[in-house]
């Protein structure tokens, strides 16, 4: 049987995840576990679309960062081959 490091152990590594419907369904569980093992961790949510939502969803989690909401920023006439935050 394999065990986790704890996620304060030096020389852990810190993972990256992407947590999608982060405010309903399996998104808020999965948090905590990725909180607990010390990930950095973005997080989508159809409410993010929203200003206010995203703001509130961000300060009450703190350290995890929204990613983008509703649609990506790319393509002919966008200037820019990046996701926006909207």
């Amino acid at each position: 049987m394999t065990t986790m490091p704890a996620p304060t152990d030096p020389g852990t590594e810190k993972l990256i995840a992407l947590v999608t419907n982060g405010s309903q369904f399996a998104g808020p569980a999965a948090l905590l576990g990725l909180k607990y093992l010390n990930c950095q961790i973005y997080v989508h949510d159809p409410s993010f679309s929203d200003d206010a939502q995203r703001n509130a969803f961000e300060s009450a989690h703190n350290g995890v960062i929204p990613a983008c909401t509703t649609a990506w920023a790319t393509g002919p006439g966008t200037g820019s081959s990046a996701p926006s935050r909207r």
